[in-house]
């Protein structure tokens, strides 16, 4: 068996697809939708245990509004405001107890490879 088993759901709406695959478990770890090829919507990843692990929003394949991330324990880890595949506005980064630990305004910011990592340029 596949380490990662995929179902996929078709959504009439918008011919839009739902996917959802699964850890060798059984548990979920991620919901997406494609529309003509790429993403388009809400994504979400969740942890082995169940906890919401990111969240973020798509717009024609591209990273577009609000990208949450979360602890293993469901504490929020941080939000970073997206616009059109670039960090801008506030983002902010908390300790995994929810406090915060530092927040950075963005203008403009490239999110290379869709990966957020504001550590090398954050002020404390």
């Amino acid at each position: 068996m596949n380490r990662f088993s995929l179902m996929i759901f078709v959504t009439a709406f918008l011919n839009a697809e739902s996917f959802e695959t699964f850890y060798q478990t059984g548990e979920l770890k991620e919901r997406f939708e494609i529309k003509d090829g790429v993403r388009e919507g809400l994504y979400q990843k969740w942890y082995l245990n169940g906890q919401i692990g990111k969240q973020s929003f798509y717009k024609n394949g591209v990273l577009d509004g609000k990208l949450t991330t979360w602890y293993p324990n469901g504490v929020v880890k941080g939000t970073y405001p997206i616009s059109n595949g670039k960090l801008e506005g506030t983002a902010k980064y908390y300790d995994n107890k929810g406090n915060l630990s530092w927040q950075v305004y963005v203008e403009n910011r490239p999110n290379k490879n869709n990966n957020i990592d504001l550590s090398s340029w954050c002020l404390n």
